[in-house]
């Protein structure tokens, strides 16, 4: 077995539902307990497996196919608040605009009024028009 680069020194690491055990990966008491008043059953099945098999939290890239409601939006609000405490910047990408307005609201709330991180959002409404085309 090859040893891992140390940046994913954690990966070993195995997380029960409860969000305190997120901890060990360096993730800040008032984020864990502002997830904990959010999800108080703590992670599902999906979002351990994204954490102890797809190692979100260990400087993966992992893709997540999953139904609604499966809880997807959460493994990527992981892997961005992991991001961010790094001193890096996350992107949500999101296929609506009403779906951009909605997790812009919740976004700036939890994460800007709450934490202090600076919620941005961009709904591609401009329109470009190439160089010569006709009005």
């Amino acid at each position: 077995m090859k040893a891992r680069p140390a940046r994913w020194a954690n990966s070993s690491l195995q997380v029960t539902p409860d969000l305190q055990d997120l901890a060990a990966y360096g993730i800040s008491q008032p984020v864990i307990d502002l997830w904990s008043a959010r999800f108080p059953n703590g992670l599902n099945d999906l979002q351990l497996a994204a954490v102890n098999d797809g190692r979100v939290l260990s400087g993966e890239s992992l893709l997540v196919i999953a139904p609604t409601s499966a809880g997807k939006t959460f493994i990527g609000e992981l892997a961005a608040i992991k991001a961010t405490q790094r001193g890096q910047k996350a992107v949500f990408l999101l296929p609506y605009k009403a779906l951009v307005n909605e997790k812009y609201d919740e976004f700036s709330e939890l994460y800007g009024e709450k934490l202090g991180l600076r919620v941005a959002r961009c709904s591609g409404d401009i329109k470009i028009r190439p160089p010569h085309s006709q009005r």
